[in-house]
């Protein structure tokens, strides 16, 4: 039997995705929850799981395709001889992606063949803002590249991976090199705020009776969220994607989509280095009480410290991306939210 591989939809207005990157060949033996590919939107970057056992026979969109949600990109077969024939028969598979590839528009969606099913979009970023993918601004930042000299010379938003990597050939006719941004430029902003630690610890031993198994980086990332939203940054029709990180977990930290939208025990957690629009590092249980970050890889970083009665939050901000009123209106929000946590479960 076999199995068809579709681009997922990662977002509720998501209609395309960029295939970064296949972990997988033709031949290659799979098993369900293997990694398959990498895709991009302009939210997130995310491993992609096989849904099958068996074998990849075909593999029909290579890597760096912006694909429609929903297209068929490979196959999984749960024979073995198949994924026999496709490696000894490769122009065969070849043919058969080509064959399929010319089906009529009508006959995948009732249209006329006329009508385009896909028009793409160029989209707005509110107040400024560049629209770009966590990991396009990571390459950006690592590149010295300034996004908004990027859109402005032509390349179309949200910016993505590919693009930032591309900024040699898709920045003509602006110089390249005026796309470097000026250090002098990069602002950090810092709010700090304090809040009595007691509600939100006797939140924490009610939930640990109550549910079973919910991870402190889903709850941390559950408030943020909640807060992000509720303070108007974060568009409530929009992704938000976010990382917690400790001492001990720095450099294997864990991620989620929407933890604000999804009951705390199902938050979708997943490990990461790619970090979203924010970041949470938790210092509570440790002896560090300061922690001030040379460069900023999000729009937010939070970091938790606390005493016998306190917990206070520094919110670091890069000024630019994130205005100073924004940033306070957020913090506010938090505290409020953290004096009276049990808002997080309404």
């Amino acid at each position: 039997m076999a199995h068809d591989v579709l681009m997922p939809q990662l977002g509720m207005a998501q209609d395309t995705a960029v295939l970064l990157s296949w972990a997988k060949a033709v031949g290659d033996p799979v098993k369900t929850g293997d990694i398959l590919m990498e895709v991009e939107t302009d939210k997130t970057t995310v491993e992609v799981e096989a849904a099958h056992d068996g074998f990849i026979v075909d593999i029909r969109v290579p890597a760096g395709s912006d694909v429609p949600v929903g297209d068929v990109i490979a196959i999984i077969s749960d024979k073995a001889d198949d994924a026999v024939n496709a490696i000894a028969q490769p122009d065969a598979t070849t043919t058969a992606i080509e064959a399929s590839s010319i089906e009529p528009a009508s006959q995948k969606t009732g249209l006329p063949a006329s009508i385009p099913v896909t028009i793409p979009v160029q989209r707005e970023a509110p107040s400024g803002k560049i629209l770009a993918s966590p990991k396009a601004k990571i390459e950006a930042k690592r590149r010295n590249l300034n996004l908004k000299l990027l859109a402005d010379s032509g390349v179309q938003q949200p910016i993505r991976y590919v693009d930032v990597l591309e900024a040699n050939i898709a920045a003509s006719p602006v110089d390249v090199a005026a796309l470097a941004v000026q250090p002098s430029a990069r602002r950090i902003g810092l709010i700090t705020a304090k809040t009595a630690k007691e509600p939100v610890q006797k939140f924490l031993n009610w939930l640990s009776k109550e549910r079973d198994n919910i991870p402190a980086d889903a709850i941390w990332l559950a408030f943020v969220s909640r807060a992000l939203r509720a303070s108007g940054i974060i568009d409530k029709a929009g992704e938000l994607q976010g990382d917690y990180r400790t001492p001990t977990n720095t450099n294997a930290s864990q991620s989620a989509l929407n933890a604000d939208q999804a009951m705390l025990s199902l938050v979708q957690l997943f490990p990461t280095d790619e970090p979203g629009q924010f970041s949470i590092y938790d210092l509570q249980e440790t002896s560090i009480s300061r922690f001030e970050p040379a460069s900023l890889s999000t729009d937010i970083s939070l970091v938790l410290t606390s005493s016998r009665k306190n917990m206070k939050i520094d919110c670091y901000y890069q000024d630019g991306d994130l205005s100073s009123d924004e940033a306070l209106r957020f913090a506010t929000v938090l505290t409020q939210l953290l004096s009276n946590p049990i808002q997080l479960l309404i």
